[in-house]
């Protein structure tokens, strides 16, 4: 008769593996839970600070700046059409400028 002899661990040795498992699935699983929360802080905060940045630096630019200085030479244009002296001319749609 053949006997087969099976490698059988001990229940100390499965109990101790199992264990270990868990133990780092368990630790898997809070560090992507963590990781992803800071990450949602961290745009978020990153978000807020980039607001506030632009919000005091649009204080600091004239309204001037941002239509290239044509706002108060074009409120000042008469119905005819002339602008104030010294005042860049407006572009013209379909016109090379």
């Amino acid at each position: 008769m053949h006997t087969v002899t099976s490698r059988r661990f001990s229940l100390r040795a499965r109990l101790a593996t199992v264990f270990s498992v868990l133990v780092i699935v368990t630790t898997m699983v809070l560090v992507c839970i963590l990781f992803f929360v800071y990450r949602a802080q961290l745009r978020q905060t990153m978000r807020e600070r980039l607001l506030e940045t632009v919000g005091v630096a649009a204080l600091h630019v004239p309204g001037d700046d941002h239509n290239g200085g044509l706002g108060i030479c074009l409120a000042g244009s008469g119905e005819s059409g002339e602008t104030r002296s010294g005042c860049p001319e407006a572009p013209h749609p379909g016109r090379d400028v």
